[in-house]
């Protein structure tokens, strides 16, 4: 059997990635002009929308070069600076410019030097190697993923950072994270730096997109109309349109019936519900949660009432709208008309009512 070419793994950069791989090219593209905007790129989106995977893709691009390199890193741990300082330790002396031409390495680059304990030692331990990295003509990109709410590691990433390009230093950077996180570290007096970084918000997939691509993949197998199912079904979200295509041709059928679609669909939901929606529950406070789940029954058809949803949570005017504007920027709830509100993501409706069905 070939292998299935969906992949709904977080950051894993599938066979078919559509749409925003012209990210990663802007983004490496950019390298070459020291004051291009796409230095300093800010991903958001919401869990399964791609931005792990935009990461991914920069570093398996830039690995065919040799005047790049990249250091990644997960802001929701404690050891960022010390893995940005351990990455640029390891990766530079390996490129092969530099082992081909026998360059000799400063001290710092000994895989012994003790790590940082302060930022003040990471910033310049850090500007030495990119001092290096300069004479050599190689630009460092640092990825860091998984932005986090305040964050003390990231604060003085972003500090140090800015003193990097005061002085011209060859680095880049690109931040990947949840609306809310991107929002707050923004809103960081210390962080304003970034509030002139180039912002992505990846985007909804195109559904004609999606349409094609299971009409040449599944070809003859699946009729057209359930080809269209499978499309309409995937909503323009990339983790569904990965998920569906993933449980289809996990079947491994010559022939598809309705009902086989109709059950893929059903194992997607799932799937998206176990691996998006709860987390993204989890993240939210106790009263985001409860303005969410009073939502349920403060809808009318398929619109919250936004009146309907302050009487069910017993809140002032000031409160719910503080978490009607978290619940908005977290990209769940989204305008759908004067004094009326209805979920962002697809199937969240559903998930609710299957997990959540009291105030």
């Amino acid at each position: 059997m070939v292998n299935n070419p969906y992949n709904p793994a977080f950051g894993a950069v599938p066979t078919y990635y559509v749409t925003n791989s012209w990210i990663s090219d802007k983004f490496l593209s950019g390298l070459d002009n020291l004051t291009d905007k796409w230095r300093e790129t800010i991903v958001t989106g919401i869990r399964g929308s791609g931005k792990t995977t935009v990461i991914s893709d920069i570093i398996g691009k830039a690995a065919t070069r040799d005047d790049v390199v990249v250091i990644s890193g997960n802001a929701g741990t404690s050891e960022l600076l010390p893995e940005i300082v351990a990455g640029m330790q390891r990766k530079l002396p390996r490129l092969p410019k530099l082992k081909t031409l026998g360059v000799k390495l400063p001290a710092i680059f000994d895989l012994g030097f003790e790590m940082p304990t302060k930022s003040a030692s990471f910033r310049y331990d850090i500007e030495d190697m990119l001092a290096f990295a300069q004479t050599q003509g190689v630009t460092v990109v640092i990825a860091i993923d998984e932005v986090q709410k305040h964050s003390e590691a990231l604060r003085d990433y972003v500090a140090a950072y800015q003193q990097w390009k005061m002085q011209k230093l060859p680095v880049a950077t690109i931040l990947a994270g949840l609306p809310s996180a991107i929002n707050d570290m923004l809103n960081d007096d210390v962080l304003t730096f970034f509030k002139r970084a180039n912002q992505i918000k990846l985007a909804a997939l195109n559904e004609q997109d999606i349409l094609t691509n299971y009409a040449q993949v599944f070809g003859d197998r699946v009729p057209f109309n359930l080809i269209n199912e499978m499309a309409e079904g995937a909503a323009n979200y990339a983790f569904m349109f990965q998920l569906i295509g993933f449980n289809v041709w996990l079947m491994n059928k010559t022939a598809y019936t309705k009902n086989d679609i109709d059950s893929a669909l059903e194992v997607s939901k799932r799937g998206l519900f176990k691996a998006v929606y709860e987390p993204m529950m989890t993240d939210l406070s106790q009263n985001d949660q409860r303005v969410i789940k009073a939502s349920l029954a403060a809808m009318d058809g398929n619109v919250i009432v936004y009146a309907k949803l302050r009487e069910l949570t017993g809140m002032n005017e000031n409160s719910i709208s503080t978490y009607r504007l978290r619940l908005i920027n977290a990209e769940i709830l989204t305008v759908a008309g004067r004094g009326l509100l209805k979920y962002k993501q697809p199937y969240f409706k559903e998930f609710l009512e299957a997990y959540y069905t009291e105030i």
